[in-house]
């Protein structure tokens, strides 16, 4: 009997534990806040300023590259992009200007140190690793050996 009245009064209990936390019952009890996406579409950096510790200030200092920035900015052309959001016709010329600006720059740095970056690529290869001289290095690095002698 004792039993009976103990398994009725945990099943009621069980019943009303919803309703008693005033939780609602279809969402999930450790349910976090909801967070949004701060990052730059594309990329995996947040946009801000990077308050939360040493690493994390260095990483967001580092300026955002300029290709993922107009991408990001291709977000405010597209015809998607509420009206009162989207970039105006000024805006868009004032940034293709700072753009093609910035490329051109770009284009006579390279030209201006283009026996620099010879040198380096000469000695570091086109993937930033230090390149063995020719003949040196383990077999295999690159060179295809002879075939062994057949067995006698």
């Amino acid at each position: 009997m004792f039993s009976k009245l103990m398994t009725a009064a945990l099943v009621m209990i069980a019943a009303g534990a919803p309703a008693a936390l005033g939780g609602d019952p279809q969402e999930p009890v450790l349910k976090g806040p909801q967070v949004t996406d701060g990052g730059v579409p594309g990329s995996r950096r947040a946009f801000g300023d990077g308050q939360g510790g040493d690493l994390k200030q260095k990483l967001a200092d580092r300026p955002i590259p300029q290709m993922q920035f107009m991408r990001a900015l291709g977000v405010l052309r597209d015809e998607n992009t509420p009206a009162s959001a989207r970039l105006t016709d000024d805006q868009q010329q004032k940034i293709r200007a700072i753009n093609e600006e910035f490329e051109q720059s770009m284009r006579s740095f390279r030209e201006a140190h283009k026996g620099e970056f010879e040198e380096m690529r000469g000695q570091f290869g086109d993937r930033g690793r230090p390149q063995p001289p020719r003949g040196e290095g383990k077999p295999g690095d690159g060179e295809m050996q002879p075939p062994p002698p057949p067995p006698p």
